[in-house]
C-alpha cells in the first residue's frame, strides 16, 4: 500500500479550554499529538488494504475534556479513499462465480450472470474517491504518561468506548474467505428465489423471474436507450483499440491498466456528442441538461435524461433517469469491451427510484426504492 502523506493539525471548535496540571504533564499531553496521529493513520491503511489507498490524511481534535484525571479528546480521522480493487476482484464477486460455475441448469446460470452483473453495476457506480472521516477518542493520563485510542460505539443512544484497533481489526478489516462464502450463499439464494430451474422446457427456454419493477418506458424506448448507449461507445471505439481486456468473451471482461487520462478523453469524447459524461474527479461535460432535466423534475413536467459514467476499468454505463406520470425511475445500460477497441453490451434493466434531488453544491443524489440506498452523487 502506498504510503499516504499525513497533514496534522489540530483545530479546536469549542472555545479552549485551560488544562490544569503542572507544565510536565501539560507538556507530555502536547507531545501525544504526533504519536496519535502515527498510529490512527497506521490502523486506518492497515483496515483498507488492499481494498483503498488513504490519501491526504488529517487529524483534528473537536473537543477536549477531564475526567477521572484524564485528558479526553475527542477527534476525527479525515482521508480521501481512493478505490484501487476492481469489483471483479471484490472477494464477494468471487464467491458469486464459484458458485455460478457449480450450477449444473442452464437456466440458473443464466440468471446467476444477470444477478452478478448487477452487483457490478452497483459497485462500479461507486466513487473512485471520496473523503471519509472517522471519529475517535484520545483518552491520556499525564500522570502516568500513557494514552489510549477508542472507538465510539454508539448502540440505542448509549456510547461505549472500544479499544479503536480492536474494533478496527473486527469491523473494518476484510476477511475474505469470510466474504466469498458470503457471497456463495447471496447468490444461491437469490437463484432460489427467484424461482429458476423448477420449471425448465425443453426447448431451452428457461423462464426466469426477478424482481425487476415494471418500466415506465415502452419496449422501443428501451432499445432506443441500449442503442443510444451503444452508438456513443462506438464512437469512443478508437480510444479502445489498444486496450488489454480481462477475462475476454465473458461478460465481466474489464480493462487492465486503464488510466486517468484515457478515462478523461473518454469523457470528453462523449461531451462532444452533445451527451451527458462523468467520471469521478472530472467536470461533468453538458450539466445544462441534467440541471433542465430536474428543473422540469420539480415542476411536475415529464421528463428524461440520460448520464454517461466512464468508470476506472473503463467500462461505461448509460443511467437515464426519467419523470412520468409522477413516477421515477432509471433505466441502466451497462457497456463492456471487446478486443479492438469494440463495445458490448454487459446487461440492463430498470430501478424504481425513492427520490431524486439537486444539492446546493451541484450534487445530483439519487435513492433506489428497493435497496433505499443512496446512488451516485453526480456533480458537475
Amino acid at each position: 500500500m502506498n504510503k499516504a502523506r499525513v497533514k496534522f493539525g489540530i483545530i479546536i471548535i469549542m472555545t479552549a479550554m485551560c488544562l490544569a496540571g503542572c507544565s510536565k504533564e501539560k507538556a507530555f499531553v502536547d507531545s501525544c499529538d504526533s504519536e496519535i496521529v502515527e498510529q490512527v493513520t497506521s490502523i486506518m491503511q492497515e483496515s483498507q488494504k488492499g481494498r483503498y489507498n488513504l490519501e491526504n490524511c488529517e487529524v483534528f481534535v473537536t473537543e477536549e475534556s477531564k475526567k477521572d484525571g484524564y485528558v479526553v479528546r475527542r477527534m476525527t480521522f479525515q482521508a480521501d479513499w481512493k478505490r484501487v480493487r476492481e469489483p471483479i476482484d471484490d472477494p464477494l464477486i468471487q464467491g458469486m462465480l464459484q458458485a455460478r460455475d457449480e450450477l449444473e441448469s442452464p437456466g440458473e446460470k443464466e440468471a446467476a450472470g444477470k444477478i452478478i452483473n448487477g452487483y457490478l453495476v452497483e459497485m462500479n457506480s461507486e466513487p473512485e474517491s471520496e473523503r471519509i472521516e472517522t471519529k475517535f477518542v484520545a483518552q491520556i493520563s499525564p500522570g502516568n504518561e500513557t494514552w489510549e485510542l477508542f472507538y465510539p460505539f454508539v448502540q440505542e443512544g448509549k456510547e461505549t468506548l472500544v479499544p479503536f484497533q480492536e474494533y478496527a481489526e473486527e469491523n473494518w478489516s476484510e476477511d475474505a474467505e469470510k466474504q466469498m462464502q458470503e457471497g456463495r450463499r447471496r447468490l444461491i439464494d437469490e437463484v432460489e428465489a427467484a424461482g429458476v430451474g423448477e420449471d425448465e422446457e425443453s426447448d431451452g427456454v428457461f423462464p426466469i423471474v426477478t424482481s425487476e419493477p415494471v418500466s415506465i418506458l415502452t419496449t422501443e424506448e428501451e432499445q432506443n436507450l441500449r442503442d443510444e448507449a451503444m452508438s456513443a461507445a462506438e464512437q469512443c471505439g478508437e480510444l479502445y483499440k489498444e486496450a488489454e481486456i480481462v477475462y475476454p468473451e465473458t461478460e465481466y471482461s474489464r480493462i487492465e491498466g486503464f488510466s486517468d487520462q484515457q478515462r478523461k478523453e473518454v469523457v470528453k469524447r462523449l461531451g462532444e456528442q452533445g451527451l451527458v459524461s462523468v467520471s469521478d474527479d472530472m467536470n461533468m461535460e453538458n450539466y445544462q441538461k441534467m440541471l433542465d432535466f430536474y428543473s422540469a423534475y420539480v415542476s411536475g413536467r415529464d421528463a428524461m435524461v440520460t448520464v454517461f459514467s466512464v468508470y476506472m476499468d473503463g467500462n461505461i454505463g448509460a443511467l437515464t433517469f426519467i419523470h412520468r406520470n409522477g413516477k421515477i425511475q432509471s433505466f441502466y445500460v451497462s457497456v463492456g469491451w471487446r478486443e479492438g477497441g469494440m463495445p458490448e453490451i454487459k446487461g440492463f434493466g430498470s430501478n424504481d427510484l425513492e427520490e431524486i434531488r439537486l444539492t446546493e453544491k451541484g450534487y445530483f443524489i439519487y435513492t433506489n426504492t428497493e435497496s433505499l440506498q443512496l446512488g451516485r452523487g453526480i456533480h458537475r
